[in-house]
């Protein structure tokens, strides 16, 4: 149970980094 969260937590954090990113770099285009 423990592992799903965490690799939840993962996929999640990796998904808002990627579109953290794509918003940075549209902000400075």
């Amino acid at each position: 149970m423990y592992d799903l969260y965490t690799y939840g937590e993962q996929e999640l954090g990796t998904l808002f980094h990627f579109v953290y990113i794509l918003d940075y770099g549209h902000l400075f285009c």
